[in-house]
């Protein structure tokens, strides 16, 4: 009868030096990938503390912006409403000037378009000229005095 020896272990005496190093160094490299791993974790909560501080930081500066272009749109608007009115205001005059001056023409000269077009265009034209005139004699009477 032949006895197998092939499955038992003959070894009296326990692990080798060799395998005992073996899993020593196993077990520190299990420690260093532990610990590299919790430092890596801690410097990004580090790194993501100090990002959202600036992005708070920013939406603070962004808020101040965004109210300060609130108060300058409103303060355009209300500028561009009394421009609006002004504007109104100056249409109307204008308006019932054109008006009068239509209607003294008709007044004077019957209901010929060509007379009230005349008048329109030609008056302001006349009363410049007329002020430019005067400007003159005064500049005249100026040096004549000096």
């Amino acid at each position: 009868m032949s006895t197998s020896t092939a499955g038992a272990c003959s070894c009296a005496g326990g692990d080798s030096a060799l395998s005992t190093t073996a899993n020593i160094i196993s077990i520190l490299i299990f420690a260093y990938v532990l610990l590299v791993g919790g430092l890596y974790q801690f410097a990004s909560y580090q790194q993501s503390n100090g990002d959202t501080s600036e992005l708070l930081e920013k939406a603070a500066e962004f808020r101040t912006q965004t109210h300060e272009l609130k108060t300058r749109h409103q303060e355009m608007n209300a500028k561009l409403k009394g421009l609006a009115k002004d504007t109104a205001v100056q249409a109307q005059e204008q308006n019932t000037n054109v008006t009068n001056i239509i209607g003294n023409v008709e007044k004077e000269r019957g209901h010929k378009w060509c007379f009230i077009w005349r008048e329109i265009t030609f008056k302001p034209l006349r009363e410049r000229v007329g002020l430019t005139q005067q400007l003159d004699l005064l500049q005249g009477r100026l040096h004549l005095k000096v």
